[in-house]
């Protein structure tokens, strides 16, 4: 007899003997922490020249086992689009019935993940991994390695790290890998038992665990060019990130109550329009920016008596930009009133109600006072109304509706006990409108202590001739024995970089360029971390990378450690040194 096949026979028997006595606790005793162990597997770890017709694969544990999630668990390499097979789980044996025919002279790898669990308290087995080879030849390259996030730096669990051939069809947006692992805690990974070649390697957060990199939120990580994975490697380092793989379109014009929209297919954070045939009509229409739509405003008297022509662009948050030409036309006055009649006539109770308050019209009820309804408006820049002191800040409006007047008499800086005109601080700044007339920017306010502005009612009208509301708007001065002090040093061989604090959100709380020794202050006490964005090829600018084209992003550096920033506290340069060349 074999002497592999004895010996696969003695283990078997053995832990089926064994695996009888543990089916399971005790009522009332101890909790069952001990996972399955992988005890033999036939074909056995190793083997070749297995036969590629009708092949049985069985899996021996020391205890009574159960199947969890076996079809997003089991990774089978190289993969095939149609591989077929049927499993079962009988009392400790997992066995899978192959249903295709394997290729010749390959090397499969299984690996059964988290799918194998006891049945008393579904401790996952571990390890639970084994190759044969249908040639006479085992594959026995490893490549191991950890994927982070590149602008976060924390680690990520449950990737795919994913091979593909450049010189096949199969892309990583349409189809799974032909080879490809799964990272665990901390982002390891080992990929094994693959052919020497060249691959497409990529990293994906595999969020539908489709084995694809296509839903929007999906992160990926990927090389510029294919690799020869030829001897085992070892510390390969890949890093993710997301990105937009939506390209921008326009979709349409809708009506909206008396306005328009012109809306795409995603976020637009730029636009511009005009009218070739300009006219009276062209000359009443306004446009603002509408949750990354274009909201289009006719104040005219007369109602359009035909379409008129608008081209545009749009751009989205990628700098994808595309044009539009397309024909508009404003409800009629007549059509807008119609439908808020309808709209009051459903409030006040239907025909009935209507009835009931034009009977109490005609006996004379008293009508209710109309309330005058003003437009709030918000202060947008700068975002925090604590100021350092002896900087010098703008300040940003934001309005609902573009505005054509304002009146600056109805404006006014208060500092200290003194109330003054606006205009009379100004002097030679001028208050600016953006193109669209939605933002008001007032330059230029030298910070040495508290003030407030004050805009009082009818400040601004827009050009629906609704005013605003009154609005005050006041700013402090920071103290410094509230705050931290970051102070660090920048090492390496790169001249160009931006250095970034960032928060417990990955938000940019401030940031300094190409400054080697750099000191952020006015910190607020919180967890931060440290983030260099490395500028490689020194052209000015960090390249966030282009998916759509191959082309990677340029690279960044992490103070190893998070950062516990406390009031009135200074964590020193010596303390935080990062070094571009090393990265991580």
């Amino acid at each position: 007899m074999n002497l592999f096949l004895r010996i696969i026979i003695s283990i078997y028997i053995l832990f089926t003997v064994y695996a009888c006595a543990v089916i399971s606790s005790p009522t009332g005793g101890p909790k069952d922490e001990i996972p399955p162990r992988f005890g033999a597997s036939d074909p056995y770890n190793g083997q070749t020249n297995v036969d590629t017709t009708k092949l049985k694969v069985t899996l021996y544990f020391d205890e009574y086992i159960q199947e969890e999630k076996l079809k997003q668990n089991l990774i089978i390499t190289p993969h095939k689009k149609s591989f077929r097979y049927k499993s079962k789980f009988a009392r400790n044996k997992v066995i899978i019935n192959i249903l295709d025919t394997l290729e010749q002279n390959t090397t499969y790898f299984f690996d059964f993940g988290k799918s194998v669990v006891d049945v008393t308290e579904k401790n996952p087995a571990k390890n639970v991994r084994f190759s044969f080879s249908t040639g006479d030849y085992l594959d026995s390259l490893e490549v191991t390695g950890q994927v982070r996030d590149l602008l976060t730096n924390e680690p990520i669990e449950g990737a795919i790290i994913a091979l593909y051939n450049p010189y096949d069809s199969l892309d990583v947006n349409t189809d799974p890998p032909v080879y490809f692992s799964r990272t665990v805690k901390d982002g390891l990974f080992i990929l094994e038992r693959f052919k020497p070649g060249y691959y497409n390697v990529y990293s994906i957060e595999d969020v539908n665990e489709d084995y694809k990199y296509t839903l929007r939120e999906e992160k990926v990580g990927f090389f510029s060019d294919s690799l020869l994975l030829d001897k085992n490697i070892d510390g390969v380092e890949l890093f993710v990130r997301d990105y937009d793989l939506v390209d921008l379109a326009f979709k349409n014009v809708k009506a909206e109550s008396t306005d328009l929209l012109v809306k795409f297919n995603k976020f637009a954070v730029e636009y511009g329009i005009d009218f070739p045939t300009k006219n009276s009509y062209s000359d009443s229409i306004f446009s603002m920016n509408e949750k990354g739509e274009i909201k289009l405003i006719y104040t005219g008297e007369r109602d359009m008596e035909d379409s008129l022509q608008i081209t545009g662009y749009a751009i989205d948050s990628i700098e994808q930009k595309i044009e539009f030409d397309t024909l508009i036309m404003f409800p009629s006055k007549s059509e807008v009133l119609a439908e808020e009649k309808k709209q009051t006539k459903k409030k006040g109770g239907g025909l009935l109600g209507g009835a009931i308050n034009t009977i109490g019209s005609a006996l004379g009820a008293e009508e209710e006072e109309v309330e005058i309804v003003r437009i709030k408006f918000d202060k947008i820049l700068p975002k925090d109304n604590d100021l350092i002191p002896e900087e010098t800040y703008d300040v940003t409006l934001k309005f609902p509706l573009p505005m054509k007047e304002m009146n600056i008499d109805s404006m006014y800086y208060v500092y200290s006990e003194d109330t003054t005109r606006l205009d009379s601080v100004l002097l030679d700044r001028e208050m600016t409108f953006n193109f669209n007339k939605t933002e008001l920017t007032i330059p230029g306010f030298e910070v040495d202590s508290a003030f407030s502005l004050i805009f009082n009612e009818n400040a601004f009208v827009s050009v629906k001739d609704d005013s605003t509301n009154s609005k005050t708007v006041s700013f402090t001065i920071k103290q410094l024995d509230k705050y931290g002090i970051v102070e660090g040093e920048v090492k390496g061989s790169h001249d160009s970089f931006v250095v970034q604090l960032i928060d417990s959100k990955a938000e940019v709380v401030q940031e300094v360029k190409d400054e080697r020794l750099f000191s952020f202050q006015y910190v607020k006490p919180g967890t931060y971390q440290l983030r260099v964005l490395i500028d490689e090829n020194g052209d000015g600018e960090w390249f966030p990378g282009d998916f759509k084209t191959r082309v990677p992003p340029e690279s960044t550096a992490f103070f190893p450690k998070k950062i516990k920033v406390e009031a009135n506290w200074e964590i020193r340069r010596e303390e935080t040194i990062i070094n571009t060349d090393k990265k991580r």
